[in-house]
């Protein structure tokens, strides 16, 4: 059962953004600490039984439960999305909290225990990790960002039953229905283009 996290997409950039310049973490590597307070979520827990409640076990159990988007393309990562790596010092991989166009809030960015912003491609090569992708819901489902809007398979058949409904409207006098239906034709104009 997906539930909404506490702190959601902008929310959670919010909370993240109040953290930058704060060295406030307990010690270095409490990357994926930070990311699920941002979201304001408990731990996922050791998932894969190496003893670390890291952030691959994030991902994996995320991935296994939850509803995750794998790319290696940092620019498509949105903003306010959980961005995960794996690699990096001792295998635990990191996370982080996307600000949009290949950003990210981070710890240790500036230095151990520190909060800021960083390119993820950057935080890739000088860490030696690799990016995995971001999460939507994780594996206690929770729902960290809002799903984006899936274009229909068939866009001409939705504007056709747009219009067909907007001729209705017009023909029994609704005008609250015609104005409705006038928008959805106008949404349908534009995803049809993309």
């Amino acid at each position: 059962m997906t539930k909404p996290a506490p702190r959601m997409g902008e929310a959670a950039v919010a909370y993240a953004a109040g953290k930058i310049g704060h060295n406030k973490m307990p010690e270095a590597g409490y990357c994926q600490l930070f990311t699920r307070g941002c979201y304001g979520v408990p731990s996922s827990g050791n998932f894969d039984g190496d003893k670390d409640a890291d952030a691959v076990d994030a991902w994996k159990r995320a991935k296994a439960h939850g509803t995750v988007v794998a790319t290696t393309k940092s620019q498509k990562i949105p903003r306010g999305a959980a961005v995960y790596w794996s690699g990096g010092s001792n295998g635990h991989g990191h996370a982080a909290v996307a600000l949009g166009k290949g950003r990210v809030i981070s710890t240790d960015v500036n230095g151990a225990r520190s909060v800021g912003r960083a390119h993820i491609d950057d935080l890739s090569r000088r860490w030696g990790l690799t990016l995995l992708g971001y999460v939507l819901v994780d594996g206690n489902g929770y729902q960290f960002r809002k799903r984006p809007i899936r274009r229909p398979a068939d866009v001409g058949t939705a504007i056709q039953a747009a219009r067909e409904a907007r001729k209705n409207a017009k023909a029994s006098g609704k005008k609250v229905r015609t104005r409705r239906t006038n928008r959805a034709l106008s949404w349908l104009y534009k995803i049809g283009r993309k």
